[in-house]
């Protein structure tokens, strides 16, 4: 929902992103653990680039990133 100008409108917002981690086939359990850790946590980022519409309004560009943290039994 758009909420400018005290008004609703809906968006649409389409987008596009990449992986990195997916990209390159990382295999976190072949690391040594001081390499592990900080890849565990760069390579999760997803880089993403869309454009935001909205009737009535230009269409904006935007760029943004995600991580993904799973936490699972550890066992």
């Amino acid at each position: 929902m758009d909420r400018r100008d005290n008004r609703s409108a809906f968006i649409f917002a389409p987008q596009a992103g990449a992986q990195l981690g997916s990209l390159l086939k990382i295999n976190y359990d072949c690391m040594p653990a001081w390499a592990r850790i900080p890849a565990q946590l760069l390579l999760p980022l997803k880089f993403k680039t869309g454009t935001v519409i909205a009737a009535g309004r230009r269409p904006t560009p935007f760029t943004g990133v995600e991580i993904d943290l799973l936490f699972g039994p550890a066992w």
